[in-house]
């Protein structure tokens, strides 16, 4: 509650004045005549002079009892909690001061400030440094304000110390979850679920794992699971809602969420579900009601809070208020913090590029040799071939990947992280680039091509592998990349209205940093197209979305596929971007210009590329 409101006298109160200058004059009796009434009301200004003015007069007990009353009536309050840590720690008492610090962690993390959160738990462990409850709190501290690695060790030192804490268990699996331990969380999760089996979280959450990991048939049989047990449990039902939309299914998806009780359908992350629903089905004004019906309870959430501001900005962006849009989605990406860094990304560019002169191709791994690695297999016809779809995210990378899943021999394999993980995994890359042998290349590429079968097409859709061109061009000298170009405008705009939660996509968070990642992204490829002896077929979006048969034609042609069409994908086809429920809809120019709105709000990124309104 803030100083001002309904729990204290603002600080301009005349008696608060008189009450504050007695106490600082020395003259106690006078200040808690004026003080204590305020305090019987409530008034936490009054509550904090009065306790001041009992220490004074040597009566502690009196201080103690007023503060902790104020506390348990007020207990959102920090003032009161930092007044009890205070008032402890000059007394030399370290367990009850770190128990208020981890109260007004709360408080804080109420509030939407992990920091403070983590600063208040930081000082309480040190309080009290064997406290397991403390631990845990600023365990799961660490876990929101985005540090897993710190939450992770913080699970384990509790778990060491009470083996059977099965909080601190379900915890860490989902710290390891966000480490992409993906496995070693799998694990406990299930062993959560064997030894807690009237428990419905262990098993939610491991459904929720499965969907994160792209095993979509699987997690819909674990919601499921859920859902025979527990039928009204939100958060399955949320998961299992979104796993529906993803395969086309919005109908049952809007249905399953409709049909929960009154109370789970006030929870704000099945409003979150439900207005995202609302909105792709044209009913705009309706989502932006339902969200509003749960602002309140998003923003005490900070898990919840910037996916709320990002629906919102989407449903007033429907609604053609842009500016409104505008600033939603500003709040949105002001709450993601991922420490992305412009001047560090662009050494990282200058460094690809240095790395990866023409000398770093040779010529026995040009293309026609072989597609799993210079020299390791005799014929081309032996292997799948590898097709990577790269351009900046937002780019059209989902809508060709639909248009190429007309074609019979082509599997979409979506946004694979494996180009990532794999250039993460080198001793010494970029620069050990064209120093890589026979052997990892051939490693890397069994590794990526698993049990594919030989004549398919593998596409790969993650747009940001463009980074990575180079490795792929050692490691698939026959592979092909397909470019998707769209107006940097309207490409940035998308960006920045969508919330890409990946810490290598946390450059959507700033219009600077988009500016940035846009000229960096061009002038890389620029540098691929001049090196590179992989085969690259440029896309472009406005010219796609206007008459689409062409480019199917010439997207067959260039991977050496027959008989596509313009088609609705298969309606057992999960699609896991952002994108996908416009690409279930036919192929339309109506996103070509949307900037033109926000010629005002985007113009700083204008002046950034140098770009004249049009």
């Amino acid at each position: 509650m803030e100083q001002g409101d309904a729990a204290g006298p603002s600080p301009a109160d005349p008696g608060l004045r008189r009450a504050a200058d007695a106490l600082a004059s020395g003259r106690t009796d006078e200040a808690l005549r004026l003080a204590e009434p305020l305090a019987r009301a409530g008034h936490v200004a009054g509550i904090l002079l009065a306790a001041q003015a009992h220490a004074a007069r040597g009566r502690p007990g009196q201080a103690e009892r007023l503060l902790r009353g104020g506390a348990a009536r007020h207990p959102g309050e920090i003032r009161l909690w930092e007044a009890l840590v205070q008032f402890y720690r000059q007394r030399g008492l370290g367990a009850p001061a770190a128990e208020c610090l981890a109260h007004a962690a709360r408080a804080h993390a109420a509030r939407g400030d992990l920091e403070r959160a983590l600063a208040c738990l930081a000082q309480a462990r040190g309080l009290d440094p064997g406290n397991a409850a403390l631990i845990h709190d600023y365990g799961v501290a660490c876990f929101h304000g985005g540090h897993a690695e710190k939450a992770e060790t913080a699970f384990r030192e509790v778990l060491q110390a009470e083996p059977r804490h099965d909080l601190a268990r379900l915890n860490l699996a989902r710290a390891l979850e966000r480490l992409e331990r993906l496995d070693e969380a799998a694990a406990l999760y299930r062993e959560l679920i064997a030894s807690r089996p009237d428990e419905p979280a262990p098993a939610r959450e491991y459904a929720w794992l499965l969907r994160s990991a792209g095993e979509f048939e699987a997690a819909e049989r674990e919601f499921r699971r859920v859902l025979e047990r527990w039928p009204a449990d939100p958060e399955a039902s949320v998961g299992l809602a979104g796993l529906l939309e993803m395969r086309g299914e919005a109908a049952a998806a809007r249905g399953l969420l409709e049909g929960l009780p009154e109370a789970a359908r006030g929870r704000p992350d099945g409003a979150l579900s439900q207005a995202r629903l609302l909105r792709r089905a044209g009913e705009a004004a309706t989502a932006r009601d339902r969200l509003s019906a749960v602002a309140a309870a998003a923003a005490r959430d900070p898990a919840l809070a910037p996916r709320w501001h990002f629906e919102m900005a989407a449903a007033l962006d429907a609604l053609g208020e842009a500016g409104p849009a505008f600033a939603e989605a500003t709040l949105a990406n002001g709450m993601r913090v991922t420490g992305w860094d412009r001047n560090s990304h662009r050494a990282w560019v200058d460094r690809l590029i240095a790395a990866s002169g023409g000398d770093a191709f040779s010529e026995e791994q040009a293309p026609g040799r072989s597609r799993a690695g210079a020299g390791t297999v005799d014929s081309a016809e032996d292997q799948p071939t590898p097709l990577f779809i790269v351009g900046m995210p937002r780019s059209g990378t989902t809508l060709a990947e639909h248009l190429l899943t007309g074609f019979g021999n082509v599997v979409a394999c979506g946004e694979r992280n494996d180009m990532l993980r794999h250039a993460a995994s080198i001793t010494g890359y970029p620069e050990t680039l064209a120093r890589l042998g026979a052997a990892p290349l051939a490693e890397l590429a069994t590794a990526y091509l698993g049990d594919a079968q030989a004549g398919t097409i593998l596409v790969d859709k993650m747009p940001v592998n463009f980074l990575h061109l180079g490795l792929i061009a050692r490691v698939f000298p026959n592979a092909r990349v397909i470019h998707c170009v769209r107006d940097p405008l309207d490409t940035a705009l998308s960006c920045y209205f969508q919330d890409f939660t990946a810490p290598f996509l946390g450059f959507a968070n700033d219009l600077v940093d988009l500016g940035w990642y846009w000229q960096d992204y061009r002038r890389l490829m620029d540098h691929w197209r001049a090196v590179l002896p992989l085969a690259v077929f440029e896309l472009p979006y406005e010219s796609l979305v206007a008459d689409p048969k062409p480019w199917v034609r010439r997207l067959g042609e260039f991977v050496g596929a027959e008989s596509a069409s313009v088609a609705a994908p298969d309606p057992g086809r999960f699609i896991a971007t952002n994108s996908a429920a416009q690409v279930r809809r036919p192929v339309s120019d109506r996103a070509v210009g949307r900037h033109r709105r926000y010629l005002e709000e985007l113009a700083p990124l204008s002046r950034l590329l140098n770009l004249s309104p049009r």
